[in-house]
Parts: structure tokens; C-alpha cells; sequence
């Protein structure tokens, strides 16, 4: 049902005739009073111009209140309808116990236009996120924490890897994290999908790290403790993967590689799958020219309008070998 007055302007207007005092009005009538008085449901008291005091008439004793609840429901009558800036309105309804660290969505909601639009928050205030990032290893890894003055905290990565097939950090942890020790130099390599993260082989000195997305914070924080690690990032070849890629280069500032193995251009006969129709050509116009120079698999895939997935090589017999020759490269 379409309310014929918006509760804000009907609902004080009501509650106040309904009082003792009635409604007292100044220069401009409300239209929900014009409405009443036309109905003959309330009436003025007095004859002062400007502060007219309107009370119900014996038909807007009986009409009113029914009228009230089929448009605004049976609680009307309690309804606050009084304006009070969103700075007071938080004043007298945020917990007393504000937590130490407050998850940015959380502050950007509350505090500014919505949970999508960055805002500093008040002062005093740290953010800090529940986002995780999950790598994988079988070399002799050591993730070493501080947790206090005194005390410290470490993870063996060969027990973790034997108990969850993973080793998974938030960004709490990160933020206590040391120091990373190995026996011997490490490699690492970013991958864009879970499957492929999950199946990537690991040969002795690879470390393969999850990073989804455009959401790469933990990713800048964790890639610090790895400063002598040559690094390559495996995606999907499509547009959209090689700008996350590109993207991670900027944020980490070190020259974009790409892991591409030489074999994966067979798989553009059985494999490739045309972009959608939607802006196609756009799609691949990024593509910067040296980049196209230093892997023509991508030239190749923009000339033809199409991408691969990385998900389709996981099974080849091919890839451990591949992965060993860029490690000792």
C-alpha cells in the first residue's frame, strides 16, 4: 500500500494531537494537518495568527489512531522521529569499549559513506583485518614471531605442511612476524587460482603463495621477510591476470616475471577460450609491448581474441621438471 504522508511529517503531527498539549503550529501549516482539519478530525483552539493550537475532534479521537496504524503500523505511536546529526546519533550509541583494532570495513561503514569507501578513522583507532594468506612449502622453512619482550613463537613449516597441506597466516600473525629462516635460498611464486595453488608441485627451494585478486596487503607485507628470493607470479593468461600481476610488481616494486612454461602454448589448440563479446577488442589493448616481446604466448592470445586458463596444466607430467630448471635458473 502508498502512504499518503511520509512518516516524518505525519507521525509528529499525530503524536502531538494526540497529547494533552496538542499541536501547535507556526507560519506553515504541515499538509497532513491541512488533510485532518479538511476531514474534520481536528480543529484550531485559538485565534492567534501565527502559534494556532489544534486539537482532535471527537471524529480524529476515534479515526486518527485507526488511520495511524493501517499506514504506519501498530507501533507508530512509539516512532522517534526526531533529527539529530549522525555525529550525536553515534554519541549516544557506539559501545563504551571501542576494540583496539577495528576491521577497516567496519571503520569505513560507521564512520564514512559506506563499508567500500576508504575513511581515516577517529583517533586512537588501528585497523587491522581478518584477511588470510596461505602458502606452501617442503622446504625447511621457519616463520619466527615475536610475541612479547621475552618471549618468541615460531612455526615449523614441515610440521604444518604434514598436518594442513598448508601454511596459513593472518594478518595479526603478520604483524608479530620476525623473521623467516631456511637452510638454503628460496624462490617464490604467486598463484592467481586456488586450484592451481593447491596442486602446484614443490620442489626442493619453492615456496608458492596464494594471492586472490587485487587484495595483495598481506602479500606486500609477508614478500619483505623473502628479500634475496627471486619471485615469478603464475596466473591465468587472460587480461584481467596479467593487470593482477602487473599490479603486484608495482606494489612489491620488483620487474614483472611471469611464470609461463614453454610447453603451455600446446594447449592453445585443445585449451583457449574466447573472450566475452563485450568490449573484446579492449580487452587485450593494455598489453604493453615488451611484455607481448618477452612472452609472444600473449601476442598470440590477443591476436586471436581468446585466454587460458591456468587451472588446465596442474595435471601435466611436465610442470615439477619445469618448475625445478626456473628454480636452479
Amino acid at each position: 500500500m502508498t502512504r499518503r504522508f511520509p512518516a516524518e511529517s505525519a507521525i509528529p503531527v499525530a503524536q502531538a494531537l494526540l497529547s494533552p498539549q496538542g499541536f501547535r503550529v507556526g507560519k506553515q501549516q504541515p499538509t497532513f494537518l491541512r488533510w485532518l482539519t479538511h476531514h474534520n478530525w481536528a480543529k484550531a483552539v485559538t485565534t492567534i495568527h501565527i502559534e494556532n493550537r489544534y486539537v482532535l475532534t471527537p471524529s480524529g479521537q476515534t479515526l486518527l489512531p485507526e488511520f495511524m496504524a493501517s499506514e504506519f503500523g501498530g507501533n507508530w505511536l512509539n516512532v522517534s522521529t526526531t533529527t539529530t546529526s549522525r555525529e550525536r546519533f553515534l554519541a549516544d550509541h557506539l559501545t563504551n569499549q571501542l576494540p583496539e583494532f577495528i576491521h577497516s570495513h567496519v571503520a569505513t561503514a560507521v564512520w564514512g559513506e559506506h563499508s567500500k569507501k576508504s575513511v581515516k578513522p577517529p583517533e586512537g583507532l588501528s585497523e587491522r583485518n581478518c584477511d588470510i594468506i596461505q602458502l606452501r612449502t617442503s622446504s625447511k622453512v621457519e616463520l619466527i614471531f615475536s610475541s612479547g619482550k621475552m618471549t618468541s613463537r615460531k612455526i615449523n613449516c614441515t610440521k604444518e605442511m604434514a598436518f594442513s597441506d598448508a601454511v596459513i597466516l593472518n594478518e595479526k600473525m603478520l604483524s608479530s612476524l620476525n623473521r623467516i629462516k631456511s637452510e638454503g635460498k628460496l624462490s617464490l611464486i604467486t598463484v592467481e587460482n586456488a586450484g592451481a595453488w593447491q596442486h602446484m608441485p614443490l620442489p626442493e627451494g619453492l615456496v608458492v603463495i596464494h594471492v586472490q585478486g587485487n587484495n595483495q596487503k598481506l602479500f606486500r607485507q609477508l614478500v619483505t621477510y623473502f628479500p634475496d628470493a627471486s619471485w615469478s607470479h603464475f596466473g591465468n593468461l587472460d587480461p584481467y591476470g596479467i593487470q593482477l600481476a602487473q599490479n603486484m610488481a608495482l606494489g612489491i616494486h620488483r620487474k614483472l616475471t611471469l611464470f609461463i612454461p614453454n610447453w603451455w602454448y600446446e594447449y592453445i589448440k585443445y585449451y583457449q577460450v574466447p573472450l566475452s563479446d563485450e568490449n573484446r577488442k579492449k580487452q587485450w589493448a593494455f598489453l604493453p609491448i615488451l611484455l607481448s616481446r618477452e612472452y609472444p604466448i600473449l601476442n598470440r592470445l590477443k591476436t586471436e581474441q581468446t585466454w587460458l586458463e591456468q587451472n588446465a596444466i596442474m595435471l601435466d607430467h611436465r610442470l615439477e621438471n619445469t618448475l625445478t630448471s626456473w628454480i636452479r635458473d
